[in-house]
């Protein structure tokens, strides 16, 4: 996370989804006209007979629905049942936090990470992202300091935790410029510098750590790759870096997974992760082939407060904005582009901080809705930032930085203190869990202005994600999906609490939603 260029914005809530050509004249008693669009119409051509039963909606006889599909509640036709994707990642696996464990030594070090990892479970994470710090484990090209190192991956390791080993930052001794200021934040001016301090981390570690990712933001020059033109990092400059440090990776540990460093997405006074990805890949030979995944941040513009839907042609600034999935989307096209195929992609951080008129609350229906999105863009790997809001003690440049944690600060370097969860962990760990083993199976929400996801489990249980992300804060409408014969249906609010619905077997489920986002739990009888 850094202190990134301000550009304040005001942006268009674009309303998503095609608007359905079957309009109503009436309305349902909770739901605004304007808001409605699930009924037939009277300008629909009437039959005298219809051809199935279920084609009666609405007292108008509609067109038979295609083979496969059934007439919903709605009056619209709804593939059923959903088929589970052969391939994919269940969702708990996808989990993950970008944590920074503490690394000091003795009894309140210790507390504090008994504290984080205990915290994990609850989370539904078993996975975090950590960074090892060139400057610190390597301070001259003589010396190397690894006992905080050491004492992170063991009680990752004795806590059944994953780590995503970030190799990140330089160190003073390998760069002139850095050398001259004391910055660690300049890159080595050889890139064989910073592939053997990689090699030497993955020899340590390479036994409980597998992924790797190489360096943080670099396209932000400004703050993690400095020395480059005006604000922006040096595409060519990482291109190499990725090379020589993937290629030293592989030769000590050839199954890791090794990554491209997570990109801002956006281009605030800096390249945008599109056109850097695509320009270090062309500019630095043999880039294209140097990563195993490429990571992204799909922070909104910065600070963030937009939600993961938003979407806009481009603005007075120029820039346009896209939705979470539509990211995912571009950049695997940028890749494609290139000829790089089947790499996946994982986001490193996202977050958005408490604040700037955002409550807890709406963070918590960001998160949700944001990975919803994500998974449903095949997203494998979801880390949160972070774990912890900054201590009063730590004073950030702007005061947002310091409250992306879902967890408000406590000093949890004493035994006997508890974490202060905020919604966002609670809704973290309803999601994680609910969808432990589940994978995305469907995106039902065609020919409707409302999000609904399906994911499906092994033990055939259907889980449905929906919200109205148009909506305005109290604001609720009704809507309803076609219920499968044989099934029992239940409803589960955003924290995990009971929402109520109904079930008209073998028709419809019908229940409220609104901008925050609400489970319907399907199974067998």
């Amino acid at each position: 996370m850094s202190v990134r260029v301000i550009v304040w914005v005001v942006v268009l809530l674009g309303l998503w989804g095609c608007a359905s050509p079957e309009k109503s004249a009436t309305t349902r008693d909770d739901v605004d006209a304007s808001a409605n669009s699930d009924s037939a119409t009277a300008d629909v051509p009437q039959f005298d007979t219809c051809a199935q039963p279920q084609d009666l909606c609405d007292g108008s006889c509609l067109p038979p629905c295609p083979a496969g599909s059934d007439r919903g509640n709605g009056c619209h036709c709804w593939a059923s049942p959903i088929a589970l994707p052969k391939a994919g990642t269940a969702v708990g696996a996808t989990a993950c936090v970008s944590a920074f464990i503490p690394s000091g030594n003795g009894a309140a070090a210790n507390h504090q990470r008994t504290a984080f990892f205990g915290a994990m479970e609850t989370l539904g994470v078993r996975v975090i992202r950590q960074h090892f710090l060139w400057y610190t484990i390597q301070p001259t090209k003589e010396t190397w300091s690894w006992g905080p190192s050491d004492r992170v991956v063991a009680a990752a390791k004795a806590a059944n935790v994953q780590i995503v080993g970030l190799l990140v930052s330089g160190t003073p001794w390998a760069s002139e410029q850095g050398a001259a200021k004391n910055d660690h934040y300049y890159p080595p001016d050889d890139p064989a510098d910073f592939a053997n301090f990689a090699a030497a981390v993955v020899k340590r570690y390479g036994k409980t750590v597998h992924r790797w990712e190489i360096w943080n933001e670099q396209n932000a020059g400004y703050r993690f790759w400095k020395g480059g033109e005006g604000l922006a990092g040096d595409a060519k400059a990482y291109g190499e870096l990725l090379v020589a440090t993937y290629a030293a990776i592989k030769q000590v540990q050839p199954e890791a997974q090794v990554s491209y460093g997570g990109l801002f997405y956006y281009p605030q006074f800096i390249p945008g992760a599109e056109e850097f990805l695509s320009d270090s890949m062309s500019l630095a030979k043999g880039a294209s082939a140097a990563f195993d995944a490429l990571s992204f941040h799909p922070y909104p513009p910065y600070p963030p407060v937009l939600s993961p839907e938003d979407a806009t042609t481009p603005g007075a600034d120029g820039m346009a904005r896209f939705a979470f999935d539509a990211m995912v989307d571009r950049l695997s096209a940028v890749l494609g582009k290139a000829g790089v195929k089947d790499r996946p992609i994982w986001v490193t951080e996202i977050g958005w901080p408490i604040g700037l008129g955002l409550t807890e609350d709406r963070v918590a229906q960001f998160l949700v809705r944001g990975y919803a999105l994500l998974l449903r863009a095949g997203t494998e790997l979801l880390c949160w930032y972070t774990f912890m809001d900054h201590s009063p003690n730590h004073a950030p440049v702007v005061p947002w930085e310091g409250v992306f944690g879902l967890y408000n600060w406590s000093n949890i370097a004493k035994a006997d203190t508890k974490l202060s969860p905020k919604l966002t962990a609670l809704a973290h760990g309803t999601f994680f869990k609910l969808l432990a083993d589940a994978k995305f199976a469907a995106d039902e929400r065609s020919g409707r202005d409302w999000h609904q996801l399906a994911f499906a489990s092994p033990d055939g249980r259907t889980i449905r994600l929906l919200w109205d992300w148009t909506l305005p804060p109290g604001k609720q409408r009704t809507v309803s999906f076609p219920a499968e014969k044989g099934r029992s249906y239940t409803g589960l609010g955003m924290y995990g609490m009971p929402h109520p619905l109904s079930h008209t077997a073998p028709h419809a489920v019908t229940l409220a939603i609104s901008a925050t986002p609400v489970y319907v739990i399907s199974k067998s009888l």
